[in-house]
């Protein structure tokens, strides 16, 4: 079987910037035309039209034809490669004939589903567009040099490589870059509870933290809007809690900058039961209040809060209630 792949090149940052600022007159649009007849007319180039912006990284492949076969024996994707960590973004058919859009992180090529990554195929007109939000995986789309290229088989054709730098586009303060999913009971980003830590991290990239100890604290996965983590669980390489931020949100659309009032609401307007522990960590009558519910799996939402505040200061969804209520008392990790 034939595939056609559709690659662009581009620099990355994955959770920090790296490399210097780009050149002051570097483009955040590129119109590049190419030589025609170069290459088979499935992925003859013809012109490439590319933006970069704060918010998203687009790119349309103009090619001679773009055809379609029965069978889906013709694959057309996206390959978006960078210097460090190496990312790809891809978009391909496949054999049922629906456009896949996935990103391919690191040298090991390990798959990150990229819920908002978009490819659109145009027969008619004769181009592939594809479109990437920034943030999303973890992953930043960063000023630099990109090249572009199509591929099918042992036949090729590319563009000169060209720099790009991105144009800045507001975003509401506190918003993130690209929405992510919301967490579920099961999990988040398709990561179950029990998965280990190292296999979270190749697919959903961010940094990995190795620092399980036999005093309880666990690795820890740092991703763009939260954290996966093995502290106080009973396998502390594996995911038994999970901490989100901003708009992101927890069962019930419970989020983390609701307040105590908000959130215990929420909880008495569902199904499920909010149990609650009082404490009085320093023996001042000042009370911080932990606060807990076991919903689907035995998968336990947590909060915690002290007497007269208007927000929490620890909230997750863990793997047992053992674990939520361990990582309200946790310090330390």
């Amino acid at each position: 079987m034939k595939r056609i792949w559709v690659l662009l090149l581009v620099g990355v940052v994955s959770v920090v910037s790296l490399g210097a600022p780009s050149e002051a007159l570097t483009p955040s649009h590129r119109t590049i035309d190419d030589k025609t007849g170069d290459a088979p007319a499935q992925v003859d180039i013809t012109r490439l039209q590319v933006s970069l912006t704060s918010k998203r990284l687009q790119a349309t492949f103009h090619v001679r034809d773009l055809t379609r076969k029965r069978r889906s024996s013709y694959w057309i994707g996206g390959d978006f490669f960078a210097g460090y960590p190496d990312l790809w973004l891809i978009t391909w058919k496949d054999k049922s004939g629906a456009v896949v859009t996935d990103l391919r992180a690191g040298e090991d090529g390990f798959r990150r589903h990229c819920q908002h990554a978009r490819g659109t195929w145009n027969y008619k007109k004769d181009f592939v567009h594809v479109s990437f939000p920034q943030g999303c995986k973890g992953y930043t789309f960063s000023d630099g040099k990109f090249a572009a290229s199509t591929e099918m088989g042992s036949s090729y054709d590319g563009v000169p490589d060209f720099k790009l730098a991105a144009a800045k586009v507001s975003v509401a303060r506190g918003a993130s870059m690209a929405a992510l999913p919301p967490v579920t009971w099961s999990g988040w980003q398709g990561v179950k509870f029990d998965t280990k830590l190292t296999a979270a991290h190749a697919q959903l990239g961010g940094t990995l933290t190795r620092s399980a100890t036999p005093y309880g604290c666990g690795d820890v996965l740092t991703l763009t809007n939260g954290r996966m983590d093995g502290n106080v669980f009973r396998h502390p390489h594996r995911v038994g809690n999970i901490s989100v931020l901003g708009k992101v949100a927890y069962p019930l659309g419970i989020r983390s900058s609701m307040t105590p009032a908000k959130i215990k609401k929420l909880v008495r307007q569902s199904k499920f039961t909010l149990r609650t522990r009082r404490y009085d960590p320093y023996g001042t009558a000042t009370y911080d209040y932990h606060n807990w519910v076991v919903g689907a799996k035995g998968h336990a939402f947590y909060f915690a809060y002290s007497e007269g505040s208007a927000s929490t200061f620890r909230m997750g969804l863990a793997a047992t209630a053992k674990v939520a209520r361990g990582q309200m008392n946790m310090n330390g990790c």
